[in-house]
């Protein structure tokens, strides 16, 4: 599958500490995410780990808005491991000045300055798209790392490439954006594939309808929000009861969909009959919940990812996906 992880809300972080969501559409592309990620001083994120495991060749690509605020030395977006801390590669603002992009390594105490930009493609009160292609992580002499901003190649780095206790990566890290409680950056869009993403967009399809049938307790309202709210939810006690949800459709224009991400946060009561979730999808008349996940006491991310449509065998269509229906199975 090309698409190797996706993401751009708290609900695809496993730590979150030092972000927030913000709703407002100055900071990201309305029809595409629903909230950006705002970056602080403190920021030490830490996305959900690539479920086909780590890499050392790959690219990243990211939506951010630059505010008017931002300042240089700034490294909002990268790659690492994660269980090495925020340690890796990262990409930001030169030392020099913001409106310079630059390649940075982190090793768990210093920032590194790899290469930086010639020119000053980074603008304020703007949203860039920045590309990060990675080849042979953990090279010292060979390894290479390519910055595109706005489809434009702007940093071309051969040489060293690796991080102390390093050896690959297998999540994405957001780190300082800020300064003394200013929000420099908002994050949205954020992929992670095995070939170039330099076209490629994100779309967040939120549940914002009910479904065709629901057996589980509670709406569609109760699992709509862009902020975490283990309060708030749906449930069930009945193992092979289903629950669906309409989904918001793509944005206009023709688009080729590579894969679908259904992500959700999940737990199980001390004393349920389910010990497990089945994540699927109504397509075209029939529900498929083929993708079990158990279940702890304690409230988690759960994931499924889709090349293609479990119910044809085919690529996703953008009329199936605006038809998609988010579906929940109670299981065993």
């Amino acid at each position: 599958m090309p698409i190797l992880w996706c993401g751009g809300e708290d609900v695809d972080f496993i730590v979150f500490s030092g972000c927030s969501m913000n709703t407002s559409s100055t900071y990201f592309r309305s029809g595409y995410a629903r909230a950006g990620i705002a970056t602080s001083i403190s920021s030490a994120g830490r996305s959900t780990i690539f479920p086909g495991g780590a890499i050392t060749s790959g690219w990243l690509s990211v939506r951010i808005y630059f505010t008017g605020a931002v300042g240089s030395a700034q490294y909002p977006i990268g790659l690492g491991y994660s269980s090495s801390g925020v340690k890796g590669l990262y990409v930001g603002t030169d030392t020099s000045t913001s409106s310079k992009a630059a390649l940075y390594k982190y090793d768990g105490t210093t920032y590194t300055k790899l290469a930086s930009e010639v020119g000053t493609s980074l603008s304020t009160s703007f949203l860039h798209k920045i590309d990060l292609n990675v080849s042979a992580f953990n090279d010292t002499v060979n390894g290479n790392a390519k910055v595109y901003i706005d489809g434009n190649l702007v940093i071309d780095y051969t040489g060293d490439l690796t991080v102390s206790g390093v050896t690959s990566l297998d999540c994405v890290m957001i780190s300082k954006g800020g300064y003394s409680g200013t929000t420099y950056f908002y994050i949205s869009e954020i992929i992670v594939a095995d070939s170039s993403t330099v076209n490629m967009s994100l779309v967040t399809n939120y549940p914002n309808a009910a479904g065709d049938s629901n057996s589980w307790t509670g709406a569609y309202t109760d699992i709509d929000e862009t902020t975490i709210d283990d309060s708030d939810v749906v449930y069930d006690n009945n193992v092979g009861h289903q629950a669906l949800f309409g989904l918001r459709d793509l944005p206009s224009g023709s688009f080729s969909v590579l894969a679908i991400k259904e992500a959700i946060r999940a737990c199980k009561s001390s004393d349920s009959t389910p010990t497990s979730i089945n994540l699927g999808v109504k397509s075209g008349g029939t529900v498929s919940v083929s993708d079990n996940h158990s279940l702890s006491t304690s409230w988690a991310t759960k994931e499924r990812y889709m090349a293609t449509n479990p119910v044809t065998g085919n690529a996703f269509t953008p009329s199936e996906v605006n038809s998609l229906q988010l579906a929940l199975e109670a299981a065993a």
